[in-house]
């Protein structure tokens, strides 16, 4: 039970990916790399001290169509993972809380499971663009059941090579790399 609350610190990470996106690319359609974002939430009043002990960048590294997600917290303190493998369907969740570190694993039929107390989201993917560190982007309107005040836009492209990235995300609707 304490792994499905883990899963939902990913929800707001994920969402408050902002437009800071720094990366190593330099060719088309790569099927390696590392994206590192900016994460910043925009309802938090500045000074707010346990604001600071957010995450304020998360790195994404893909080869071979897996995934490694990374992001730490409270000044190290908290390191927080997900590695998957979409080739073998399997999804291992990583914990470290100073020197102790916790495992969750579980395969692409449970997957569903890992987001299950999150808001209900709908997914619009619209025709509007933007170049995102050199890479025509796509942007998805994801909205959430019962918050009809907020929403929030993400832009991905096709232009990386990765394999329905977010299969193991509450974002599966977006087949591609999500950049912004």
């Amino acid at each position: 039970m304490a792994f499905k609350q883990f899963s939902l610190l990913f929800l707001p990470v994920l969402i408050f990916i902002s437009s800071g996106c720094v990366s190593t690319f330099s060719d088309k359609k790569m099927d390696q790399g590392i994206i590192t974002f900016e994460i910043t939430y925009p309802n938090t009043p500045q000074g707010n001290i346990l604001a600071g002990m957010l995450p304020n960048e998360m790195t994404l590294k893909f080869k071979d169509n897996n995934l490694t997600t990374e992001l730490s917290a409270g000044m190290g303190l908290i390191k927080m993972g997900v590695v998957a493998n979409a080739d073998s369907g399997k999804i291992s969740q990583l914990l470290k809380i100073m020197n102790k570190k916790y495992v969750y694993s579980v395969d692409s039929s449970h997957a569903s499971e890992l987001y299950e107390e999150l808001p209900q989201m709908t997914v619009e993917l619209t025709n509007e663009t933007k170049e995102i560190a050199g890479y025509l982007c796509k942007k998805a309107l994801v909205t959430f059941k019962g918050n009809v005040s907020e929403s929030v836009n993400i832009y991905y492209t096709d232009e990386i090579n990765v394999s329905n990235p977010n299969w193991c995300t509450p974002f599966k609707a977006i087949q591609c790399v999500m950049l912004e």
